[in-house]
């Protein structure tokens, strides 16, 4: 999924759409694990930080892609 966000970016639709793409992505995957098991607490907050740091890594790699390509 994150390699999807990464095709896009390179691909050059914008920093927004794909934020929002993988966002999307994200929340989709916590919501199926959430389902699957139940209404765990401890489980749906340790996803949520996964998620921000995937999209942390995911924003950061853009931007030195961008510098390079300069």
């Amino acid at each position: 999924m994150v390699l999807f966000s990464i095709l896009i970016a390179v691909k050059g639709l914008g920093w927004f759409m794909v934020m929002a793409i993988a966002a999307r992505l994200l929340m989709s995957e916590g919501w199926r694990v959430r389902k699957r098991e139940g209404d765990d607490g401890g489980r749906e907050g340790e996803r949520v930080v996964i998620g921000v740091y995937v999209l942390f890594n995911l924003l950061r790699g853009m931007c030195l892609y961008r510098e390079k390509k300069r």
